[in-house]
């Protein structure tokens, strides 16, 4: 099969008519099914509830494994960003990517995860990527909470469908949407962070979140220089009221050794 992508969703008008309800309507907020059903690579059941039972977010990655070019193309850059991140995958979160093809298989899905989890080598823990398939009915329940529509085409046996990932919060919830073939590190891992719960995330990794916000336009995180400028101006405080304390600390034992 072939892979017919609209990566930036043209205007409805401009759009081939059968066509039309592929592409991507962002949801931030809306609930994946937690209980929708599927079965892994090694040919075992699992639901959705158990991929986030740990309290990790999940990067989800809509595909097919027989795609010739564009879920390759959308994977390998998914494994690349996972090389430049900080961190294991499978520790601090996980990625699941589910078929769109209810004719996948899961020795289809094996094949397909070799090849990335491969890629990437060592940093996978175990689960750390998982590969599914699935009913044609559940695997749209995941695409419609996500808002991640896609149609196969019978004449020409491809799937029309966006070029993105879904970063979801440990509850399941949509938190942001990272589009394209080549996801930037920066970009990567801050949408991770900005899903992650904050009392496990790190003071350091907060003052990055601090300093960067998402935006829409750019389709990706840029400096707040507002909240830079305040953050430089807590540095200043503290910096100061440290060299006043300093200072007052040895006018005291300079007067007592003169004293």
């Amino acid at each position: 099969m072939g892979c017919t992508v609209w990566a930036i969703s043209p205007a409805p008008s401009v759009l081939p008519a059968d066509v039309r309800e592929a592409g991507i309507s962002e949801n931030i907020g809306g609930q994946i099914p937690l209980d929708a059903t599927f079965t892994d690579s090694s040919g075992s059941k699992i639901s959705m509830t158990e991929l986030f039972s740990d309290g990790r977010p999940v990067v989800l990655v809509m595909a097919y494994y027989n795609c010739p070019m564009l879920c390759n193309l959308v994977l390998t850059g998914v494994a690349d960003a996972v090389k430049s991140t900080p961190g294991n995958l499978g520790e601090r979160y996980r990625i699941v990517t589910v078929s769109i093809d209810p004719s996948d298989t899961p020795e289809s899905a094996r094949k397909f995860s070799s090849r990335y989890v491969g890629a990437v080598g060592n940093k996978v823990k175990e689960n750390g990527w998982r590969f599914l398939v699935g009913s044609e009915s559940e695997v749209k329940r995941v695409g419609d909470a996500v808002g991640f529509g896609y149609k196969y085409l019978p004449k020409t046996k491809e799937f029309a469908h966006g070029a993105a990932i879904m970063i979801l919060t440990p509850e399941g919830k949509v938190s942001r949407y990272l589009y394209g073939i080549e996801y930037k590190p920066k970009d990567f891992k801050l949408a991770i962070l900005e899903a992650s719960n904050r009392r496990l995330v790190s003071t350091t990794d907060k003052v990055v979140m601090f300093c960067y916000a998402y935006d829409p336009n750019a389709r990706g995180y840029a400096l707040v220089a507002m909240n830079i400028m305040k953050l430089g101006g807590i540095v200043t405080v503290i910096v100061l009221g440290l060299a006043i304390v300093w200072l007052n600390f040895t006018t005291k034992n300079r007067r007592k050794n003169h004293g």
